[in-house]
C-alpha cells in the first residue's frame, strides 16, 4: 500500500473558508476572531509539501500562518509521516512567534539621520567656533532617544491590541495537523 494526500478532502474540512487563497495554493480562515492561513499540501512546493519516503511513505509538511494585521505574523510548520497504510508514524512542529509591530521605526533611519545631522554640524564647526558639534550631538541623541521611545510604546500597544489568535495558535496547528491526517490514505 502506499499513502496518499487528498486535497479535496483537506479543503472539505475548512467550511466557509476561502479556499483558494494565494493562487489555489492556501486556505484562509477565521477562528476566534483571529484569521490564519494553512497551505494545501503538495500546491506550493516552497511552502506546505508532499514527499515520497519510499516503502509507501508520505512525508506531508504543513505550513500554517496566524495572520495578524500592524504586526508580524506567527508562523508554523508541522512535519507528519504517514506509513503506506496512512498510520501517522511521525510528528514534529516547529513554530516562530514574533513580537513586534509593523509601525516600528527601523534602524536604518535613526542611523541614517545621525549621519546626515553629524556632517551639518561638521560642515558648520569652523563659522560656530564648534557649537555646531556640540549641538548636533544632541539632536543625534534626540533623534534616537524618540526612535527607541516610538517603538517601545508601539510594541506595548501591540501586546495590549493583540486579539488572542496568538494564544490560539497553537490549537490551530493541532487542528490542522488533524485535517491533514484524515486527508491521507493508504
Amino acid at each position: 500500500m502506499t499513502a496518499k494526500f487528498d486535497a479535496d478532502t483537506f479543503k472539505s474540512l475548512y467550511p466557509g473558508a476561502k479556499t483558494d487563497a494565494k493562487g489555489n495554493a492556501a486556505i484562509e480562515y477565521k477562528s476566534q476572531d483571529s484569521e490564519y492561513r494553512v497551505y494545501i499540501p503538495g500546491k506550493d512546493d516552497k511552502k506546505s509539501t508532499l514527499k515520497d519516503e519510499g516503502g509507501g511513505k508520505l512525508r506531508v509538511t504543513l505550513s500554517q500562518d496566524h495572520n495578524i494585521k500592524g504586526s508580524t505574523d506567527d508562523h508554523s510548520s508541522t512535519y507528519l509521516l504517514f506509513d503506506g497504510s496512512g498510520g501517522l508514524i511521525e510528528l514534529s512542529h516547529d513554530f516562530q512567534i514574533t513580537d513586534g509591530s509593523a509601525f516600528q521605526i527601523p534602524s536604518w533611519i535613526p542611523k541614517t539621520l545621525d549621519i546626515a545631522v553629524e556632517l551639518l554640524g561638521a560642515a558648520g564647526a569652523l563659522e560656530t567656533a564648534g557649537i555646531s558639534e556640540v549641538v548636533a550631538q544632541e539632536v543625534v541623541a534626540d533623534i534616537n532617544s524618540f526612535c527607541d521611545t516610538f517603538n517601545k510604546i508601539m510594541g506595548r500597544l501591540n501586546k495590549i491590541g493583540e486579539d488572542g489568535g496568538r494564544l490560539n495558535f497553537p490549537a490551530e496547528i493541532c487542528h490542522n495537523m488533524n485535517k491533514a491526517s484524515v486527508s491521507v490514505t493508504g
